[in-house]
């Protein structure tokens, strides 16, 4: 686990280092523009042994809704193709998050933490089950153009009780966002 932890921090440090480089952009966006986002994702979920599924894409779709300034609800949905010794399967995923942005000064690189809650449901022709879900992660939003950008992030997916374990999975997303 802390060889996870140790990873998400050297990539928080990098995404930090390439705020100081990226260019600034052509037409900063105000806040009031960008109240609505939707992006979609593609990405890994890495699971831990313990779970009778290996890692696998993961990809979805999320809706963010701006509260304030520096805080962002959101709603995100996807599925996660995994694979076994003996079958394939998908996991889906669906959750609340909420995404905090504490340093906006930074633009056009936007830093944040997420912390989420949720449920997965894990199917196959032979089995299934299902598990709430604790999500926590660190990420970036990259702001390219006026309205188009797009956003990384990694963190924990932790499946708390799927097939009566409990188990930290680490998981990378990346993909386009639109602001409106």
């Amino acid at each position: 686990m802390s060889a996870r932890i140790s990873r998400i921090l050297v990539l928080l440090t990098v995404l930090l280092t390439a705020a100081t480089v990226w260019p600034h952009p052509v037409a900063a966006q105000t806040g009031a523009k960008e109240q609505h986002a939707v992006d979609f994702f593609l990405g890994g979920l890495y699971t831990q042994n313990e779970l009778p599924l290996n890692a696998g894409f993961n990809t979805g779709f999320r809706y963010a809704y701006g509260v304030s300034q520096y805080f962002r609800l959101e709603f995100e949905t996807g599925l996660t193709f995994t694979n076994d010794a003996e079958t394939d399967g998908l996991l889906g995923h669906a959750q609340v998050q909420v995404r905090w942005h504490p340093l906006r000064s930074l633009r056009p690189v936007d830093p944040f933490l997420l912390v989420g809650a949720g449920a997965a449901g894990y199917n196959t022709a032979s089995s299934s089950g299902s598990s709430p879900v604790i999500v926590l992660g660190v990420g970036c939003e990259f702001h390219w153009l006026e309205g188009v950008g797009f956003r990384l992030d990694v963190g924990d997916f932790w499946l708390t009780d799927m097939f009566g374990e409990s188990s930290h999975n680490f998981r990378v997303n990346w993909g386009p966002v639109f602001w409106f």
